[in-house]
């Protein structure tokens, strides 16, 4: 059917479909014959019948490396383009399980590469999910369309696939073929599920069957010392039940693992109010950040210095970004929302949890300046506290040539639990849910290193 679509595309001069069928309907009757003799008395094959199928079956091969040749644009006599593309006939290589429908299960772990590293060496063609600019996500196209009906998959894949707006359409793919998701979802400090491999990971697992809206269960976003590998699987991972996704992006699947999660995140985004209201396009009260973190989330008042030792000059820091706002006073409660655990958690949530982006942070629901009187004095004084706290703890770190001045964000943590409880108040979470907000991954946070960057 692929091939017929290709083919229709095109001008058939040399009635090229017809002779595809007609080398596909013969090639069904020897491959019947085979498997005929396969199961009759004591199962066994002549090697004539043998060399006659795969005769047949390098006859088909032949004919379909000859259109694909003319697609790309080739020779097909080339026998270069045929070594570094390798043309791969699922229908000739696994004809007997591609005519009765397909895999009933496939598992594996796409590589994670670049399409742009690989494009000048080996293209493809007619992927909806060519846009993704990743070989995974081509992987994972093709995977459902070689999985038969009801049938299964699991694949580990990066955290890009349902954290990215630009792997939007791998989602709509996987949405459209499965009507049963599991997520699961890994970091990669302080350990990562392949030694050597810093990616944050998703296994996803699901069944192939058309459906309108297809349920999805998800876990939360773990961390790990690599001496707790061993327990990961079977004592951590959770699943919680089936819950309302993509609410706030999109492109973005909720990473939740409980019913507390999904209960917290329920009252978080029963708040209409964005910050993104409150920030503007101009003004004179910046906050700054930059889109590289730690197990602490970054935002200042001032420019955290960087001085090249060489040279001597001041240079901004790495991926710097600002938000602008009306008064001081939103910029400091700004300062103390996004230094919250609510806020690292939701943007956990989230996020791809690689890059803290821009529109992660105008969609966290408060408005500094829709406040009442009391929540906006007390996260004001909270911001301004936290600052000064913070601004005790500067040190000056000599890395690739230059001298950065960091902070230690973890000696503030009692300032931040106290933010926590304003929010607390603010939201109406239950008294398990504010405990819930105020040690999430607290070992691993307040761990050695908690304040450096993951990257």
């Amino acid at each position: 059917e692929e091939v017929r679509k290709a083919v229709g595309g095109q001008l058939d001069f040399d009635n090229a479909m017809e002779k595809i069928e007609i080398r596909a309907a013969d090639l069904q009757q020897t491959f019947d014959t085979f498997r005929q003799r396969q199961i009759e008395g004591d199962g066994s094959v002549p090697v004539v019948h043998k060399l006659e199928l795969r005769k047949r079956l390098k006859a088909l091969e032949d004919e379909l490396n000859h259109h694909l040749a003319a697609q790309y644009g080739k020779n097909p006599n080339n026998q270069e383009w045929l070594k570094s593309h390798q043309p791969f006939h699922w229908f000739v290589e696994f004809y007997g399980i591609m005519k009765s429908g397909g895999f009933d299960v496939i598992i594996g772990n796409p590589p994670y590469i670049e399409y742009k590293d690989i494009k000048k060496i080996y293209t493809v063609k007619g992927f909806q999910t060519i846009n993704c600019g990743d070989l995974y996500a081509f992987c994972v196209e093709r995977t459902l369309h070689l999985t038969k009906q009801k049938g299964q998959i699991g694949l580990i894949v990066p955290i890009s696939i349902f954290g990215t707006d630009g792997f939007e359409i791998l989602q709509k793919v996987c949405l459209s073929y499965l009507d049963l998701i599991w997520a699961s979802f890994f970091a990669n400090r302080p350990s990562q599920l392949f030694d050597g491999a810093q990616k944050r990971l998703t296994i996803i697992i699901g069944r192939k069957k058309q459906t309108v809206r297809p349920i999805i269960y998800t876990t939360s976003y773990f961390r790990w010392k690599k001496e707790e590998f061993d327990i990961l699987f079977k004592a951590r991972i959770q699943y919680a039940f089936p819950h309302q996704s993509f609410l706030i992006f999109p492109a973005s699947l909720e990473k939740l693992g409980s019913d507390l999660e999904v209960d917290v995140f329920k009252r978080l985004t029963f708040n209409q109010e964005k910050l993104a209201r409150s920030v503007s396009n101009a003004g004179q009260y910046y906050v700054y950040y930059t889109r590289k973190f730690g197990y602490f989330l970054a935002f200042l008042d001032t420019i955290p210095q960087v001085i090249e030792i060489k040279q001597g000059h001041k240079v901004p820091p790495s991926e710097l970004k600002e938000l602008i706002f009306q008064s001081n006073e939103s910029a400091y409660i700004a300062i103390a929302v996004l230094s919250s655990s609510t806020f690292f958690w939701f943007w956990n949530v989230l996020s791809d949890c690689r890059n803290l982006n821009r529109r992660d942070l105008l969609a966290f629901t408060i408005n500094p300046d829709n406040l009442n009187l009391s929540e906006r004095c007390s996260l004001t004084k909270l911001g301004k506290n936290y600052l000064e706290g913070l601004k005790k703890t500067s040190r000056i770190m000599i890395k690739s040539g230059l001298k950065i001045e960091t902070f230690d964000y973890a000696s503030c943590k009692s300032i931040i639990d106290q933010i926590d409880l304003v929010l607390a108040q603010h939201y109406g979470f239950t008294d398990e849910e504010l405990d819930f907000i105020i040690n999430y991954d607290i070992k691993y946070r307040m761990g050695r290193d908690a304040g450096g960057e993951e990257g």
